[in-house]
This record gives structure tokens, sequence and C-alpha cells, in this order.
């Protein structure tokens, strides 16, 4: 579970940071001399939790809860699809989605949910 913790944090966060979202002048003041991939960019934001505005701050917090959710629901799924699956880059997101026809109903409403397919 903590695998895609990690992972789904990941996303979110890199998802934020790019553009205009929540994230965005948190990126600009914290992370602005940090090379863009690799997870460094989220890296950098999470080095500065404490310190962030508290759009982005209210952002990573419910994406918190629905990672602990998705977690949960999804915790038999990546044991079955992708124990193989290597941790980082999103590589356990793509093992669901790659499996998504034969995953449990929780587990498909939480990623439908939380990417908004």
């Amino acid at each position: 579970m903590r695998m895609l913790l990690g992972m789904c944090l990941f996303l979110s966060l890199a998802a934020n940071a790019q553009g205009t979202g929540p994230c965005a002048a948190d990126k600009e003041k914290f992370c602005a001399g940090v090379q863009e991939g690799e997870g460094r960019i989220v890296k950098c934001l999470q080095e500065h939790i404490d310190e962030l505005s508290p759009d982005c701050k209210t952002t990573a917090e419910a994406m918190q809860a629905h990672i602990k959710a998705a977690g949960n629901a999804c915790k038999a799924d990546i044991q079955q699809f992708c124990a193989k699956a290597e941790p980082g880059e999103g590589h356990i997101l793509k093992c669901l989605q790659k499996h998504h026809s034969k995953l449990s109903p929780p587990c498909k409403d939480t990623i439908k949910v939380g990417h908004k397919k």
C-alpha cells in the first residue's frame, strides 16, 4: 500500500505543480532551480510541505485522503496483478489501468474518481 500511496502522491503533486494548478506558485517559489523529471519537483514540494500555500496544502491533503482510500480499495488488486510492477514513475497505476477490466469494483471506482476518465 505504501507504494501506491507514494505513486499517487507523486502523480497528484506533479499534475498540480504544472500549469496553473494550486501548486504552480509553490513550484516557482520553492523549486525554481530544480530540473523537471524523475520526481524531482514532487520531492522538492514534499521537502517544503510545511511551507506550501494553503491551496496547495489542501490539495495535497485531499489527495492523501483519496490515496489512502485507493490503497485500501486496490490492495488485493495490486497484489494479484501488479506485484512485479516497479514502484515509482506511475508503474503501479499503469499496471492497474492495464488490468482495468479485471479489477475489483471498488478499485475501479477509486481509480476512475481519482483520474476522472
